[in-house]
């Protein structure tokens, strides 16, 4: 009887986790996230503070954040939230005539952004959460040896600020999508699934005419030659995002120190002392191809920082 009670409960209950990063303290509530077949915890809006220093799941204060950052582009929002307003088109009209096979027949120069509001960039806007997730710290603690960060805690840390921010009023987990950096082939699949229906929800809601911008965070692994441009293999992606000859060497000319560090497609390992990080708006092609549209490059150290 117990038993049956405690599988009903699991099944028909919505599915919740708690953090015992507090030791013998109350724990604290964990959300549990499902992408495909892969599940995560996730901490609960607003509450990183709470959790120990060192925890994953720590995270700053948003209410101190924006007391002490009171930048037109980053607002407050009811409930002790930030919105954020980027300065990069979240949608493209279509093109009526023929264009770049590579650009997905759209013009991304036709997208109105307003100026009603200041805007933040696309890397600042990267930079910004990665302050909101602690990133830019080498360790919580200052007396604590710094430890080893690795790629999947920060992408999970990324995400979560993500779950807590909004962009121009929209969710921003609606709207940026961060792999995790589970490689192994039934969670490639489930990525792949993933985004395609995080693509799908937003063409859903876009105008007539128009083709959603997904915005994309990961570290790069290389950028090699294509016999139809260049593409960008990014940690924990299953597929390379891909790029025409001008956008590759806009990229390349605006980030030249960061794009040599990825070696070109030489075949070479990447410089071990440091890592790349991207962000990019991309959008699907009708055979399910990630294609660039705009994009920055955020050079790190190895620790990601």
């Amino acid at each position: 009887g117990e038993w049956q009670r405690l599988l009903a409960k699991a099944v028909l209950d919505e599915p919740q986790g708690q953090c015992l990063c507090r030791g013998g303290a109350q724990p604290l509530p964990m959300s549990i996230a499902k992408a495909g077949n892969v599940f995560a915890f996730k901490r609960m809006p607003y509450s990183g503070p709470q959790h120990h220093r060192r925890c994953d799941s720590h995270g700053l204060d948003l209410r101190a954040f924006r007391q002490a950052n009171r930048l037109p582009a980053i607002r407050a929002t009811p409930g002790d939230g930030l919105d954020v307003k980027l300065g990069v088109p979240l949608s493209s009209r279509v093109a009526t005539g023929a264009g770049d096979p590579s650009d997905g027949g759209v013009d991304v120069q036709h997208a109105g952004l307003g100026t009603s509001r200041d805007e933040i960039s696309l890397l600042g806007f990267m930079h910004l959460v990665w302050e909101l997730a602690g990133l830019n710290r080498s360790s919580p603690i200052p007396s604590a040896a710094p430890e080893k960060r690795k790629l999947g805690q920060v992408y999970r840390a990324v995400e979560e600020v993500l779950s807590e921010i909004s962009v121009g009023g929209r969710p921003g987990s609606s709207l940026v999508y961060v792999p995790t950096s589970d490689l192994r082939p039934e969670a490639q699949v489930a990525k792949r699934e993933a985004l395609g229906e995080r693509y799908r929800s937003l063409q859903g809601k876009a105008a007539a005419g128009e083709k959603p911008i997904v915005i994309l965070m990961a570290e790069a692994l290389r950028l090699f030659k294509s016999k139809h441009g260049y593409g960008l293999s990014l940690k924990g992606m299953p597929d390379p995002v891909w790029l025409n000859t001008d956008r590759c060497a806009r990229l390349t000319r605006s980030w030249p120190g960061a794009a040599r560090s990825l070696e070109m497609g030489d075949g070479k390992p990447a410089q071990q002392d440091s890592r790349v990080l991207v962000i990019a708006g991309i959008q699907l092609s009708h055979s399910g191809g990630l294609n660039w549209m705009y994009g920055s490059l955020m050079p790190t150290t190895s620790d990601f920082i």
